[in-house]
């Protein structure tokens, strides 16, 4: 029917996305035949995940291919590896949220990191240059809350320093801005010299 619509040649993908690297080979084709006749011969293009190398896509501009790595064949110890190429490549890209979201979701369906891989990607991210760091935080994932909260948490912090900087050049006694700011006696003299 596609064909039919758009008058393009259509390429038929079958997609085996089992877990782990399987011995026998998938067919590339479906048949149905009869004892006298092959009824139908219909013939695909596969591909076996499992049996994929994830850093032939990690440069991709190809959002589905992005998405798939998550299932392709990787060790334990790149888990993070995957997920942050994962994220600079989306970040890369001009999506809407729909499809964002939605290709984000099946990530994290299939590549769902632990609370300790999390904080290893979390320190990957923040030693990246500043502009990619910023639109990989930006982008919608299961750690997005957890890099805003932190910039809100440094951004409290940064507020409260820059009101103590001003108060301290009015000449506002230590105890006083320590009370009203909630920094310490020793932060606020290492912030006078």
């Amino acid at each position: 029917m596609i064909y039919l619509k758009f008058r393009k040649p259509v390429l038929p993908i079958a997609i085996f996305s089992y877990d782990g690297v399987r011995i026998s080979d998938e067919p590339n084709e479906f048949i149905i035949k009869t004892p006298f006749l092959d009824t139908m011969r219909f013939r695909f293009y596969k591909m076996e995940l499992g049996k994929m190398n994830w850093h032939a896509f990690m440069h991709s501009n190809n959002p589905a291919s992005a998405a798939l790595m998550s299932k392709m064949n990787y060790k334990k110890k790149e888990r993070v590896a995957v997920r942050l190429a994962f994220l600079r490549q989306m970040a890369g890209l001009q999506l809407d949220e729909a499809r964002s979201s939605m290709i984000n979701g099946f990530f994290e369906t299939y590549l769902n990191l632990s609370e300790n891989e999390v904080d290893q990607l979390m320190k990957e991210v923040h030693a990246l240059p500043k502009d990619e760091r910023e639109q990989v935080i930006k982008w919608p994932n299961s750690f997005y809350d957890r890099g805003l909260k932190k910039g809100k948490t440094e951004g409290k912090i940064e507020a409260r320093k820059e009101m103590a900087l001003r108060m301290l050049q009015k000449k506002i006694d230590l105890h006083t801005i320590a009370e009203l700011t909630g920094l310490s006696i020793e932060e606020l003299i290492k912030m006078n010299k």
